[in-house]
């Protein structure tokens, strides 16, 4: 799909440059929308080199080059009063990392890995304003959440930070990370494991159960299951329960868990169990 997408926009935009030629007039706005573009380009090369990284490395491995540590200068940079002195009249860093405070925790952490302390003052203004847009619906497009929990990310950002220059937001920030991060690692084994000690027979039967309380719990179609789980890009992880010794009369079973986009389709489709 994506080949195929920017196979499309390649051949959109040989035809556009070669109708520029018959233009008979001004083309300032024309020009200034291609460079809004290469800035969006600018940026998306920046933040795809480290997502595909992050789906590269495996699960429980540190990233490659302790990358992790731009993640820590760059959160000291963004709430440290230290780290943030300008250097001349008119500097612009002050104002990015107030914005850069305003970011979900994910996107400030997927900021840190992409850009250095400089890269983020260098930028252009055009590239700045992207990235502040667009970042947060990157990482939630891609699924990048779950990657972002490695222990040597979780290791980065919670370092000892003082002189912290706007607590509100750094709590905010803090508190955001650690609840994520038990979500993103303890929640789904412990899920799991607590099915296992579900009724044997239909979800509706169940006595007692806490399968609900995580979210609505929908029966699928055995096709539509396995038309998701061939979704790469949208199926992030996949666990096989086993019971225990003294539970045989209870079958194995597997938790997938996919994006929210996947998740509301297959909704779509599925039956809500009352349980």
């Amino acid at each position: 799909m994506s080949e195929d997408l920017l196979a499309r926009i390649e051949r959109d935009l040989r035809k556009m440059g070669a109708e520029i030629w018959t233009i008979n007039g001004p083309v300032d706005t024309l020009l200034e929308k291609v460079t809004q573009l290469k800035a969006q380009l600018e940026v998306h090369v920046s933040l795809q080199a480290t997502a595909e990284l992050l789906q590269t490395t495996n699960k429980g491995e540190p990233l490659p080059n302790q990358q992790a540590t731009k993640v820590k200068h760059f959160v000291r940079l963004t709430f440290q009063v230290n780290s943030r002195k300008p250097r001349k009249k008119n500097d612009c860093r002050e104002d990015r990392y107030r914005r850069l405070r305003q970011l979900d925790c994910d996107a400030l952490k997927l900021c840190g890995l992409s850009y250095t302390a400089e890269d983020i003052i260098n930028i252009s203004n055009a590239e700045f304003e992207i990235l502040h847009q667009h970042v947060e619906d990157f990482v939630r497009h891609r699924n990048l959440s779950k990657l972002l929990y490695g222990p040597d990310v979780n290791k980065a950002v919670e370092s000892n930070i003082e002189n912290i220059d706007d607590n509100q937001s750094f709590n905010k920030f803090m508190q955001a990370h650690k609840k994520r991060k038990y979500d993103e690692t303890e929640s789904p084994h412990k899920a799991a494991q607590a099915s296992v000690n579900c009724p044997t027979g239909a979800p509706e039967e169940a006595e007692g159960s806490s399968m609900n309380s995580y979210g609505d719990v929908y029966a699928l179609d055995l096709v539509d299951a396995q038309k998701a789980l061939s979704q790469n890009e949208d199926v992030m992880e996949i666990y096989l329960t086993i019971p225990y010794k003294g539970n045989e009369n209870k079958t194995a079973f597997l938790t997938s868990w996919v994006s929210v986009d996947l998740g509301m389709r297959l909704s779509k489709k599925g039956r809500l169990l009352a349980i």
